[in-house]
């Protein structure tokens, strides 16, 4: 079939067409996926304070620390839309110096927020954050994404495990060269074949209807943009340790 013929070009637009489509589903698979935390979480925390207050143990203020709450994860929502929409025009990302322990801190309260499931093994979300980061360059609000992301896997994690408690530690330490970030859960883990897949798009070990298998899939897209890597091992102590490093900002001192 000669290249410049009617069927040629008709097959090269469908061709392009399917790509065009597949890339749409994966883009709102995705947004579907990073979406549904804040969501959920805004479910999590009015509904928690909707059975307080029917039981009259809701007070004024905790009600306004609750509304604050609920808003926050709307700001959330909407700011994932527009980075999804900057990613479909191609808007660059904004990226700034960024305080790594600021964004674990905001993350882990959020988390916090959203974890009070009834029905669900408890899970403590502890950190050990080191002092004086040096900031790294880079988008705030995907290195958000990233944070949340690990941390909800860690934490459905932690809820399978045989012990009394699931427990999430995040730490952070830094050099003049890197922040490292890590993420450990005391759930069962994953078999070395599971690890190997576990950064692939649409691979997951939850159960059907609980998660796309994205998330990962977009913490290496995001942490590899920042120029960092990401990795994932089994912990000594067992479970797994979900690590990254990223590379400081230039002239970066403590913030």
């Amino acid at each position: 079939m000669p290249n410049g013929s009617p069927a040629a070009s008709r097959k090269l637009t469908e061709i392009e067409r399917a790509a065009r489509l597949h890339q749409l589903g994966e883009l709102a698979a995705g947004l579907a996926h990073e979406i549904n935390q804040p969501l959920a979480a805004i479910t999590y925390t009015l509904s928690g304070a909707l059975r307080r207050a029917r039981r009259g143990e809701l007070n004024n203020a905790q009600m306004l620390d609750v509304l604050q709450a609920a808003i926050a994860h709307t700001h959330r929502a909407s700011e994932i839309v527009t980075r999804v929409r900057g990613l479909v025009t191609r808007q660059a990302p904004e990226k700034t110096r960024v305080c790594i322990n600021r964004v674990v801190r905001e993350m882990l309260e959020l988390s916090r927020l959203g974890k009070g499931e009834r029905g669900v093994r408890p899970v403590r979300l502890l950190d050990e954050l080191a002092p004086d980061l040096p900031p790294v360059l880079g988008d705030k609000v995907q290195l958000e994404q990233v944070m949340l992301n690990l941390l909800a896997n860690a934490i459905h994690a932690a809820r399978q495990t045989g012990q009394r408690e699931g427990r999430v530690l995040v730490r952070t330490r830094g050099d003049r060269q890197a922040v490292e970030l890590s993420v450990w859960d005391n759930g069962p883990g994953l078999v070395p074949a599971q690890r190997q897949r576990m950064f692939e798009p649409f691979f997951t070990t939850k159960p059907d209807g609980v998660g796309l298998g994205l998330g990962l899939a977009i913490c290496q897209t995001i942490v590899e943009d920042h120029g960092g890597r990401i990795r994932a091992e089994p912990a000594p102590e067992g479970g797994l340790l979900l690590s990254l490093r990223l590379p400081v900002a230039e002239d970066g001192g403590p913030r």
